[in-house]
Parts: structure tokens; sequence; C-alpha cells
């Protein structure tokens, strides 16, 4: 056994490196993510989402931003990119803006770090948040009413919102004759044409956490009710819709709400009470939307991966109604999950009831539709420290459905933050054949890692630098040809030859 520094590692650098990654595309088999030598890859890492449509040289466009997820031992990204600012005209694509997402891609491939991109909205437009540009936000002259404390409340409280949102379902035509969501389709087809044979990027999400414009305050009306009859069923007590309204506003009735739909029974009833509004636009509207997108990405691109994302509802536990779409086999389930403090001042301290409730229909629906679950939004923390009891909740999930993951979002200080314990956490990068189970503790310093190898080549585990890791404490079961400990910048890996048996490697203090 030989402990090595990173200067002496050179030579494995084709098997671990930072290159190494563009070797091939990643695809899909058996609900997990496999790369070109048939080895599974967990994809753990980050989002790294400029909102704005113009570059962003200081804040965005810094390689250092790359070199720090490294350190975190990530090795996955959620790259975003805004309609606005690929597409300022109608037609017209920005060069320079594009420019800039390939050396953002070239910087996280420098880094062994994959990239997915995700075509990111808030609130539909660049005019309210994010997203569309202004040529492609048809409001028919109805006003924006941002209400609520919540920035999300504009999807309930805003015409111009949900009559946009409503008008690029319906493909309403821009000013050049062309339907806005034709135009969109076009875009993508553009960006998979551009990335075609680049397998540093492993796939696109096609839309951020879709929403239905004006059903949604159907939606919302449905769990009022059911939670007026839960509420009334349990208390005795009949609220009126304002009387909740307002209970939801004032903090000390907003914590007595919080607390009664903690039980996860009442919680169901409340969510499920919506499905049927989200199932119909999912299955009318969205459903149409993606099978035409994928049909046009694969007339110039058939390597990436498609990441499909549920309709916003499912972040909260709403069942989804997506389908498989048919003769396509590189598709990922991709959804998106928040408990309801999420945004608030409150977010650092979810309910770990509704947080393993909607991770658990996640892994349901990942099943029903036989596909690798990748959750593309967790988290929202920032750098709150305080929120590691919650972080930690969420990341026990992801071991135990060996899912992977992309915390939101990059903050440069998660680096000084006890959250990095969350996101810079161990986990077995590459499996030479199929991963069964891992845990880890990391403030007790321990870990199990479980796989069955059927490859030849070697797998990699990741340690991050808050294990006090020593050969001593790395026991590996059948130990055959034994392991490899390297000192990495922010931690080690642990390479281990394939003997093609079962194996286990634990780690005790």
């Amino acid at each position: 056994m030989r402990i090595q520094k990173l200067a002496l590692y050179t030579m494995l650098l084709l098997s671990f490196g930072a290159k190494a990654i563009a070797q091939d595309f990643l695809t899909t088999s058996n609900q997990k993510f496999i790369d070109h030598e048939g080895n599974q890859i967990i994809l753990h890492g980050i989002n790294y989402v400029n909102k704005s449509a113009k570059v962003d040289q200081k804040q965005f466009s810094n390689p250092e931003n790359f070199q720090l997820m490294k350190k975190w031992g990530l090795n996955c990204l959620r790259l975003g990119v805004i309609w606005a600012g690929v597409e300022p005209q109608p037609g017209i694509y920005d060069e320079e803006y594009l420019k800039d997402l390939d050396k953002q891609v070239k910087w996280a491939n420098d880094n062994g770090i994959y990239v997915f991109l995700d075509m990111h909205q808030d609130l539909y437009s660049q005019l309210y948040s994010d997203g569309a540009p202004e040529w492609a936000t048809l409001t028919d002259g109805q006003p924006h009413i941002a209400e609520g404390p919540v920035w999300s409340d504009a999807y309930f409280t805003s015409p111009a919102v949900k009559t946009a949102i409503t008008n690029f379902w319906e493909n309403k035509a821009a000013s050049d004759n062309v339907g806005v969501q034709d135009h969109y389709i076009k875009m993508w087809k553009m960006l998979a044409k551009r990335y075609a044979g680049n397998s540093s990027v492993i796939g696109f999400d096609l839309i951020n956490e879709p929403n239905l414009g004006w059903g949604n305050s159907k939606g919302r009306e449905l769990m009022a009710i059911a939670f007026i009859e839960a509420y009334a069923k349990k208390s005795g007590i009949v609220l009126t819709g304002e009387e909740v309204t307002q209970k939801w506003l004032d903090p000390v009735g907003k914590k007595e709400i919080l607390e009664f739909i903690s039980d996860r029974s009442i919680y169901a009833q409340l969510v499920d009470r919506m499905f049927p509004v989200y199932q119909a636009f999912e299955k009318e509207q969205l459903m149409p939307f993606y099978k035409k997108t994928v049909k046009a990405i694969r007339e110039v691109n058939q390597d990436h991966l498609i990441f499909l994302e549920t309709s916003m509802s499912s972040n909260m536990g709403v069942y989804t109604a997506i389908e498989r779409i048919p003769n396509e086999d590189g598709l990922v389930y991709a959804p998106h999950g928040y408990d309801l403090v999420v945004d608030t001042p409150d977010a650092a301290t979810t309910n770990n009831n509704r947080i393993n409730f909607i991770f658990n229909r996640h892994a349901e629906s990942a099943k029903r539709l036989k596909m690798p679950l990748l959750i593309g939004e967790w988290g929202a923390f920032g750098a709150n420290g305080k929120a590691l009891s919650s972080a930690f909740q969420v990341t026990q999930f992801f071991e135990s459905s060996l899912c992977g993951e992309t915390y939101w979002s990059f903050d440069k200080r998660l680096d000084d933050s006890e959250l990095l314990k969350a996101i810079s956490r161990a986990y077995p990068k590459k499996i030479a054949g199929e991963l069964t189970s891992y845990s880890t503790d990391v403030e007790n310093g321990k870990a199990e890692f479980r796989w069955l190898e059927s490859t030849k080549d070697n797998s990699q585990i990741y340690i991050p630098k808050f294990y006090n890791l020593e050969e001593s404490t790395i026991t590996l079961k059948p130990y055959e040809k034994g392991f490899e400990l390297v000192e990495i910048d922010g931690g080690w890996h642990i390479n281990i030859p394939s003997a093609l048996k079962a194996r286990k490697l634990t780690i005790n203090p």
C-alpha cells in the first residue's frame, strides 16, 4: 500500500484525472449512468446558473469557481442557460453568449466535471425574473402583479406571468409569425448540434420547473379545500379560504399550519388533491412539448442524454404523470425536491416527514418510468451552516436510493461553511460494475461501500477532507490487489483494482 501525493499521480490521469471524462458519452442502463467502459457513474454535483441574459465575467465566467468545485469532489454540473441570452431577437443567436457557455463547459471538463445544460426559467421571462426574452413574453396586455412573501407567489398572483406561460404552451406566434414554442425548440436543436460530439456535455435539461400558467389557481384552490377538510376533521374548526390565507401570512399561524401538515398522511391528502390538475397539464401539454423537442434534437444529435423534469408541483411531492418517450433510451428522470419552507426565513429548518415523503415519491416515479434518477435541485440553503442537519436528511436519501443529484446552488461561501460537509461528501465516483449500497457518517468519520464488480477497470471512491483518513482506517474485503490511497486537493481518492468479485470497503476511525 502506498500513499502518494498528487504530483506523483500524473501517470494515472488517463484513468482518474480531470480530462478522462472526454473519452466518450455516458449512457443509461437499468436506471444507472454507465460510462464507455461499462462502469457505473454516480453523478454528484451542483447548480451553476447565471440568471442574467448577459455574460458575467466577474461572478460566473471565472475558472476559479470550477477549481473550487473540483476541490469539493464534485463530478457533475447543472449549467444554466437563459433563453433571453441565447436568442435576444427572434431567430438570432448571440454568439458571444454561446462562446461564454462553451468556455464554462471547457472549464468544467478541465476539472473532471460532467455538464448537463439546464434551460433555466423562473416566472417564465427575463421581464419578471429569468428565462424568455421580451419578444417571446406574450402577455396580451395583462399586468404583472407580484404579491406574497416568496418570489414564486407571482405564479399565482401575476396575470402577465400566467398569460405568457399559457401562450407558450399554446404556441402563440411571435412578431415574426413563428410560434414561441417553435422558436424554443429550434433553439434547443441549435444547441444540440453545437454540442454534438462533445462528451463533456452529457445531456440537456429541456426546461426548468415547467409551470402551467392559469391552471395554477385551480391547483392551489384544491389544496386549500383539502387542508380545510383535514383541519376540520382533526380540530372541529371549519376555516374559510380567507382565514387559511391570513393564517399562512401570520408567522404564528404559519407555524401551526406547517406543524399540522407534518403528518405524512395529512400532507399526502393535500398534494394528492392537486394531482388531477397537474396530471392533465403534463399529459396534454408538457409531454407533447417534450416529444417535439426530443425529435428535433435527435435530428442532429443522437448521443446526449435527455433530462426530463416534472411540473413545478412535484417539487412538493405531487405525483408526476410524465411518461417515457417511445423509442428513446437516453432519458433521465430529473425532478426537484423542496420542503414548503424553501425561500423563506425558515428554509434551514425543513420537516423530515415532508422531505422523506417528497423524495420517496420521486424514487417511486423513477422506478415506474424505468429511468435513472437525478435530483436536479435540492437544498437552496445558500451557505447557511445551520441547515446542515436538514441537508443530511436529504443526502441520506441520495445514499439509500443510489441516485444522482445537483445541489442548488453554487456559492463560494460554502468553502468556509459547516454546510460543506453535506456538499463535499464521501461517495463512489466510479464503480467497476454495480453499486449495491453505500452510507456515510462524516460526523463520526465512518463510511461503507458495497459493490459487485463486472468490468476490469478500477473503482474510485472520493473521501473529503473532513475525514481523518489513513491507511489503517480503511478495510477492503476481499483484499485481492488492495487499493491505492491518493491525496488530492480537498480530500482523497481511493482507487481499487477490479477482482471481478463482490467487494466491501469500510472506513472507521
